[in-house]
């Protein structure tokens, strides 16, 4: 899924890539997904994509997915 694969997030112009390619994937309801591996570290589907997620919540916050 991510062509970032295991690479340190530096732009918030890749993370916005990342939450387009989770979007792609999973739809409208992508960022209830999304928190909820960011709660419980259980990321479903979202499991190629893990390490960049919780890279993009460690940087900018959990309040970031809401713009």
């Amino acid at each position: 899924m991510s062509k970032t694969l295991g690479n340190k997030i530096s732009t918030a112009m890749e993370a916005r890539s990342i939450l387009a390619q989770c979007k792609k994937l999973l739809g409208r309801n992508y960022k209830v997904a999304i928190r909820h591996g960011w709660q419980t570290g259980n990321y479903g589907s979202l499991v190629d994509v893990a390490c960049e997620l919780q890279q993009i919540r460690n940087n900018y916050g959990p309040a970031w997915l809401a713009r």
